[in-house]
C-alpha cells in the first residue's frame, strides 16, 4: 500500500530506510507485521527491537514513519507542516499548523502487531480572538519528548459534546496546556489544565489525532452523536487486546524518528 512521500525533512530519509527494508522483499505496508518490526529496529539505529516478552503492550510513535503512506494531496508539500485555516464564527478565526507524517503502532506483550494508524499532530494553533487557547510548536515538541518510555492508559472521555475513548501517556515531566477560564466565585482567571491525549478525530487544543478514513468527521456536517459513537480502528483494536473498553498502565510509548538514519555497513 505504498503511497507517497512529501517534501518534509523526514521524507527522504524514510524513502531511504522504506528501500533498505525492501531490499528484503518485505512489503512496504504499515499493517503489516514484519515490515513494522524492521521499521523500529531500524529506526532503533539497529540498538532495539520489538520484544516477544514484553511487559505490556509496546507501543511506537515514529516521527516520519507515516511518509510513503500518505495520499497524492501531499505530493511536492510538506506533510510535517500542513496550515489550515479555521472559521467558527469571528472569535473562533484562526489557523492550526498540523504534522501528517507520524505513525501509531502498537504490538502484543508476545511481539504480534496489534494496530497501526497514521496520525496527525498539532504543532501549533493560532486563535488571534483567544489567545489563552493558543498553542506552540514548542509545547508540542516538548509533550513527545516527554512521552518517551511513558506508561499508557485507555480512559473515557465524557467531559465535551463529542465524548471518546483515548489514550493517556503518564510522562514524568506532566506537560499541559492551561487553558484559561474565570472563576465564577471570585471573578479571577485560572488555569485548567488540560491533558494532551491520543483520540479520534473530532477537535483539538493541542491533543494529537488518531486518522481513520471512516470517521464521521470526513462526511458533511456530522453531529456530534455521531462522533461520539464512533471509534478508530486502533482504539478498538487496544480494547480487543486487553479485553476492557479502559484499562490503566496497559503499556509502555517509545518515541523513535526516521531523521538521521543511516545504512549500517
Amino acid at each position: 500500500m505504498a503511497g507517497t512521500y512529501s517534501n518534509s525533512n523526514t521524507g527522504r530519509w524514510k524513502k531511504s530506510l522504506d528501500d533498505e527494508i525492501a531490499k528484503g522483499h518485505v512489503p512496504i505496508d504499515f499493517h503489516n507485521e514484519d515490515y513494522l518490526k524492521q521499521l523500529v529496529r531500524l529506526c532503533n539505529d539497529y540498538q532495539s527491537s520489538v520484544d516477544g516478552n514484553a511487559g505490556s503492550i509496546q507501543f511506537y510513535i515514529i516521527d516520519g514513519g507515516a511518509e510513503g503512506f500518505l495520499d497524492d494531496t501531499y505530493a511536492g508539500r510538506d506533510a510535517a507542516r500542513i496550515t489550515e485555516q479555521y472559521i467558527e464564527n469571528r472569535a473562533w478565526s484562526g489557523s492550526t499548523t498540523f504534522d501528517d507524517n507520524d505513525l501509531l503502532i502498537a504490538f502484543a506483550k508476545n511481539g504480534k502487531l496489534i494496530s497501526s494508524a497514521r496520525l496527525r499532530r498539532p504543532l501549533s494553533i493560532d486563535l488571534p480572538k483567544k489567545e489563552h487557547y493558543r498553542w506552540t510548536e514548542e509545547e508540542a515538541n516538548k509533550v513527545y519528548k516527554a512521552w518517551d518510555n511513558s506508561p499508557v492508559s485507555l480512559y473515557r472521555n465524557t467531559q465535551f459534546n463529542v465524548r471518546y475513548f483515548g489514550l493517556e501517556m503518564k510522562d514524568s515531566v506532566g506537560y499541559y496546556k492551561g487553558i484559561i477560564e474565570v472563576d465564577k466565585d471570585t471573578g479571577k482567571k485560572k488555569p485548567v489544565r488540560i491533558n494532551i491525549d491520543l483520540h479520534k478525530e473530532e477537535g483539538t487544543k493541542g491533543c494529537i489525532f488518531i486518522v481513520d478514513e471512516a470517521n464521521p468527521v470526513h462526511s458533511p456536517k456530522p453531529t456530534d452523536e455521531q462522533l461520539s459513537l464512533f471509534e478508530p480502528q486502533f482504539i478498538k483494536d487496544i480494547q480487543g487486546a486487553i479485553g476492557a473498553s479502559v484499562g490503566s498502565n496497559i503499556g509502555i510509548m517509545h518515541m523513535l524518528s526516521v531523521w538521521g538514519w543511516m545504512p549500517n555497513n
